[in-house]
């Protein structure tokens, strides 16, 4: 587990020296045009990853065991990474960190239930269907977010973030959801 979590970290810290070369390096000339290309080229690959790591979790759907629980902790860890990135290059309100450690809660949330109890419960299996709904709304609010409207194919992403009032909206009561948890 501790090198599931160091490599995670290389992840992030190779995103973020990716962020700061790209930017420094196309400073000198044609910095504006340049570095906005860079930036989106490095955001829409972690939105990429994020919303592609989320589909797998989603079609994933099997019976709640040991083996899935550890599975969607690896990839909700390299979700993290790229939500990382995204957030260091687009909001100073960091707006998918705080979503994914609210997933990562649940998690836990299940692993400790099934600790004490030595078996998935009746509510582990309530919180894991929860999670996978949670993932499932929050697809389409990524796109809504971080992707330009006007694009002709959709998936050109803006580095001016849109409705974010639905992320936080979203947030707020994921986060409430897992106030209530145990």
């Amino acid at each position: 587990m501790l090198n599931k979590k160091i490599s995670l970290l290389r992840v992030t810290v190779f995103s973020i020296i990716l962020i700061i070369f790209f930017i420094t390096v196309n400073g000198l000339r044609k910095a504006e045009f340049e570095s906005k290309n860079t930036l989106k080229s490095v955001v829409g690959n972690s939105l990429f990853k994020i919303q592609d790591n989320f589909k797998l979790i989603q079609a994933s759907q099997m019976e709640l065991t040991l083996e899935v629980i550890e599975q969607f902790n690896e990839k909700l860890l390299v979700i993290k990474a790229y939500a990382d990135t995204v957030d260091l290059a687009l909001s100073p309100n960091r707006l998918l960190n705080p979503i994914v450690k609210n997933m990562l809660a649940i998690l836990r949330s299940i692993e400790t239930s099934y600790t004490i109890n030595l078996k998935f419960t009746e509510d582990d299996n309530i919180k894991y269907q929860a999670l996978l709904e949670h993932i499932k709304t929050l697809l389409p609010l990524i796109t809504k977010v971080y992707y330009d409207p006007a694009s002709i194919e959709g998936a050109e992403t803006t580095l001016k973030i849109n409705n974010k009032d639905s992320l936080i909206l979203y947030n707020d009561e994921l986060s409430q959801y897992v106030s209530e948890l145990d």
